[in-house]
């Protein structure tokens, strides 16, 4: 008789090894797999949702924490270089106190630091600066922010100057607002709306790992292991995704269809109405047999003896 403990360790291991189970089980329709794999398949399922989340808890803490240590460029003043636009980009980000590694990141993420160019919906210049931004930070300025490129004049939204000047000022607003939580700030810069969608949240960190990796050799070790964190959580939600449509597929292909099963009896007359395994052909010879013993039992007219 197993132990209680051999039997608990083979039910560990069917749950992690289940996926596997299931995807082979797919493709070879012999093989025999149980409710049982379903089972434990659904068990790993909940085990990586539940790290998943808890995942993403410790990261929301911990990257914000980290990431907001790096806001105050007199605690993170790292000045860009060999990237076009860096003299200026220096000067207005020191200007606004934004560490300009951080500026740099957003340009490079954003407009790939091309002055002249314009996203769908609107944003225009390095630093990607609405019309509706440019309104409220520049007021007096002759250009509106609303035109096609190029820049009309020095105080355009497509100077690379102006547009840095008006960039770092509503970064270092946004980081304000958020209480220096520079992940936030990073989703509203890209949203410009209180409720951040999930593009904000794809936005703000892969502009924080664009950040670490222009920072180099001064970027903190607990912020790459923060991002690197993020990305198993990543991973991990898409496992959770990726189970969830291989105990679907396994559903649908090798769970039995109960009518699928009675049309078989009833068709093929595998079992009969008392469990005998009868056929239609079975059937019709009994049927038969009966048919002849009935016509034996008849009783056939004898000749009679008396008449000559």
């Amino acid at each position: 008789m197993p132990t209680l403990a051999f039997r608990l360790v083979i039910a560990i291991l069917s749950v992690f090894i289940s996926p596997a189970v299931l995807l082979v089980s797919l493709f070879r329709p012999r093989m025999k797999t149980g409710r049982r794999w379903l089972i434990a398949a659904l068990a790993f399922t909940m085990i990586l949702a539940g790290a998943a989340w808890s995942a993403a808890m410790w990261l929301d803490r911990t990257l914000a924490d980290s990431l907001s240590v790096l806001a105050d460029y007199e605690t993170a003043r790292v000045e860009v270089r060999d990237m076009p636009f860096y003299q200026v980009l220096n000067a207005e980000s020191l200007r606004n106190g934004v560490d300009p590694s951080l500026v740099a990141a957003i340009v490079q993420h954003g407009s790939g630091f091309r002055a002249d160019f314009m996203s769908r919906r609107g944003a225009r210049g390095l630093m990607q600066i609405t019309p509706s931004t440019w309104a409220e930070f520049m007021p007096s300025a002759v250009c509106r922010g609303d035109h096609a490129p190029p820049a009309c004049s020095g105080d355009c939204i497509f100077s690379p100057a102006a547009n840095l000047r008006v960039g770092t000022a509503y970064l270092r607003y946004l980081v304000d607002q958020h209480g220096g939580d520079i992940m936030a700030a990073l989703r509203a810069y890209n949203s410009e709306t209180p409720a951040a969608s999930a593009l904000s949240q794809t936005y703000a960190e892969t502009t924080a790992q664009a950040w670490t990796t222009i920072r180099g050799q001064n970027t903190q070790p607990r912020v790459d292991a923060a991002l690197t964190a993020m990305r198993l959580r990543s991973y991990m939600s898409w496992g959770v995704i990726a189970m969830l449509c291989l105990i679907l597929a396994w559903s649908v292909v090798r769970l039995p269809d109960p009518r699928r099963d009675d049309d078989g009896a009833s068709d093929h007359g595998d079992i009969g109405p008392v469990g005998n395994s009868v056929g239609h052909r079975g059937a019709a010879y009994v049927a038969s047999e009966s048919d002849e013993a009935h016509e034996a039992d008849e009783v056939v007219p004898q000749p009679d003896i008396g008449q000559p």
